[in-house]
């Protein structure tokens, strides 16, 4: 059922079902505003920083604040590494990437006190350097957040700025629903592994019942006869005896 809320963008009445304001004609997407993708905080439609992305189709909106915090480009960093031979520390500049491009590639560099030439590697891992994976802008990774991976694997890193109480409480809960959800795991596991072994169990029994009924039947039989046999001869040692 529809209902009436403000428009973010001039505060005018809309039904939830409208396509735009009547007010302002802000389209359905901006009358209740955009969130910004660093602080998750609501903002007007008009007063965001749009990013837009061909390839999906999809857009992403700053505050202007936000958006001037997270967005400074790292160009150039040195980068210092020992020399293999004479421990000499050399330094070289690389060049950074742009969002969710991978930076993989060797550096050659001769030693500047003894000239041995080496190389160095740079990969994802040992990049000091990565994406927020929140806004997608660089970070330092040493002076950022690690956001723990509940599925295990790599963690992640995100600005402090981007890293809001709301998205702390996001990943608590999801941690919580994951090990609520392996430990439920484990318990059906074990649930099914114990019917599995009782009606294997009960499986042996009733394989082994008929022939344990018949061996305990002519047990008992050849007992029985056994006791006839005896007195038998018990009766004839006493008949002979008294004659």
């Amino acid at each position: 059922m529809a209902d009436l809320s403000n428009c973010m963008e001039c505060g005018g009445m809309v039904s939830s079902e409208a396509n735009q304001c009547p007010h302002c004609k802000t389209s359905r997407d901006g009358i209740r505003g955009v969130k910004c993708h660093v602080c998750g905080g609501l903002l007007k439609f008009s007063e965001s920083i749009k990013r837009y992305y061909d390839d999906d189709e999809k857009s992403e909106f700053f505050h202007h604040a936000c958006y001037q915090q997270v967005s400074l480009k790292i160009v150039e960093k040195n980068q210092t590494i020992n020399c293999p031979v004479c421990s000499e520390p050399n330094h070289f500049s690389y060049g950074r990437r742009e969002r969710n491009w991978r930076t993989h590639f060797k550096e050659r560099i001769n030693c500047a006190k003894c000239g041995h030439p080496y190389e160095y590697e740079q990969t994802e891992e040992n990049d000091p350097y990565t994406n927020c994976m929140y806004c997608g802008f660089l970070l330092e990774k040493n002076l950022e957040v690690v956001v723990k991976n509940p599925y295990g694997g790599y963690d992640s890193y995100a600005h402090k700025l981007c890293y809001t109480n709301e998205r702390q409480a996001e990943q608590l809960r999801l941690k919580e629903y994951l090990e609520n959800s392996r430990k439920k795991s484990e318990e059906e596991t074990r649930i099914k592994k114990k019917k599995e072994a009782d009606e294997k169990f009960e499986s042996k029994l009733r394989g082994a019942f008929w022939p344990g009924l018949f061996m305990g039947g002519l047990s008992l039989a050849m007992g029985i006869w056994a006791i006839l046999l005896f007195g038998i001869l018990f009766g004839l040692y006493l008949i002979i005896g008294n004659e």
